[in-house]
């Protein structure tokens, strides 16, 4: 069975781990990647979720986009954040979500069932 394909852009292998379970018990494929360039561009991934603990807000949004626009179309993208400021969340655009940590699990779930809309 083919399962949709989850990003996950993190700096910690614990949080990838722990994240990557989480999908696979819901139903979907999550594939770490620490880099934009690692993305193989022919796999249609279905959202992109990012949690950075060394990375701000803005960089995060950043480094998303960036995997977003290599990626050719526009992956609904979720960051869960330490401190979103107001102008992250208005300068983050369409199909992005930012949610301040901790992130319950369950809300996490609800957007990707709602292609990555809450």
């Amino acid at each position: 069975m083919d399962r949709p394909i989850v990003l996950l852009l993190t700096d910690e292998p614990r949080i990838a781990s722990a994240i990557g379970l989480l999908l696979l018990d819901w139903g979907y494929d999550g594939r770490g990647s620490a880099s934009p360039w690692d993305i193989d561009r022919s796999v249609r991934v279905a959202a992109i979720l990012v949690d950075l603990l060394t990375a701000r807000t803005e960089q995060a949004l950043d480094r998303a986009m960036m995997v977003r626009e290599r990626l050719g179309h526009s992956v609904p993208i979720l960051i869960q954040s330490n401190g979103a400021r107001g102008e992250a969340i208005a300068a983050a655009g369409e199909r992005v979500t930012i949610l301040a940590k901790p992130v319950d699990p369950a809300r996490i779930r609800a957007w990707l069932s709602a292609d990555g809309r809450l």
